[in-house]
C-alpha cells in the first residue's frame, strides 16, 4: 500500500485527503507543527481501524522537512505520495502588509511546497516516479 505524507490540520481539504487514502489502504504520515493536535488527528483516523502516523515538524524549516522525508523513507523504505497543501494566510488591508507578512506567506505557501517537493523526489526516483 502506498506511503503517503501530508500536510493536515484538524479539519479540512488535507485530513479529507489522508481520510479518503488511509479508507483505500494507504499509511499516511500526517504533518504539522503542532504535535499534540496531530495525534488527536491520526486518533480519529486510527479508531477507524485506518493507519496514520505523525511527523511534526515546521515545512519552512527546511533542514527540519528533509529529515522528516529521510525518515518517512528510512522507516517505510519507500514514500510515494507528497500532498504539499500547508499554507498560511495574514488578514489585513492591502496598505497595511509589511514585507516581513508577504514573505511569510510566500515561505509556507509556495516555497515551503516545492522545497517539500524536492526533498520527496529524491526517494521516488528510483521507483520510476517522474520528479
Amino acid at each position: 500500500m502506498p506511503h503517503i505524507s501530508i500536510q493536515v490540520p484538524r479539519v479540512g481539504l488535507g485530513f479529507a485527503m489522508a481520510e479518503a487514502l488511509a479508507e483505500v489502504g494507504a499509511t499516511v504520515i500526517l504533518n504539522g507543527r503542532d504535535a499534540n493536535t496531530l495525534k488527536i488527528v491520526a486518533g480519529r483516523i486510527c479508531d477507524r481501524g485506518l493507519s496514520a502516523e505523525t511527523s511534526a515538524f515546521d515545512v519552512t524549516d527546511r533542514r527540519a522537512a528533509d529529515s522528516a522525508i529521510q525518515s518517512i523513507v528510512a522507516h517505510h523504505q519507500r514514500l510515494d505520495i507528497l500532498i504539499a497543501n500547508a499554507g498560511i494566510t495574514h488578514r489585513a488591508q492591502l496598505a497595511d502588509w509589511t514585507e516581513e507578512a508577504w514573505n511569510s506567506v510566500l515561505a509556507a505557501n509556495l516555497s515551503a511546497c516545492f522545497f517539500l517537493a524536492q526533498s520527496a523526489a529524491a526517494p521516488m526516483r528510483p521507483k520510476g516516479m517522474d520528479e
